[in-house]
């Protein structure tokens, strides 16, 4: 891993939930454009989809990130026994199947 992704890789989760927050809001203004505008309804659905699909990529990829830094925490620890008491365990609750395309 090289250093400028070790830097920036901690606000990765804040980036993601960032985005999460932008999707519901652009979500709600969509839905509310189509209900109340006249807006086409599918088309807000489709751009709300797309959108969907590039965050969960993001977090996809956000716990990949994660499972390979709880290795490297348990090389290091195995390496300096000292730095075992500081190695923890990332909890993370994986809700998706792991796929070629991301």
């Amino acid at each position: 891993m090289t250093r400028s992704k070790r830097r920036r890789s901690p606000f990765a989760r804040i980036l993601v939930g960032q985005q999460g927050a932008v999707l519901g809001g652009e979500a709600a203004a969509l839905a509310l454009s189509a209900v109340f505008g006249g807006e086409d309804a599918d088309e807000a659905e489709r751009k709300i989809e797309e959108d969907a699909k590039k965050i969960e990529k993001a977090a996809q990829a956000l716990c990949r990130h994660a499972e390979a830094l709880e290795v490297e925490q348990e090389r290091s620890a195995e390496i300096v026994p000292a730095f075992a008491p500081y190695a923890k365990e990332i909890d993370i609750d994986v809700d998706f199947e792991d796929s070629d395309d991301g």
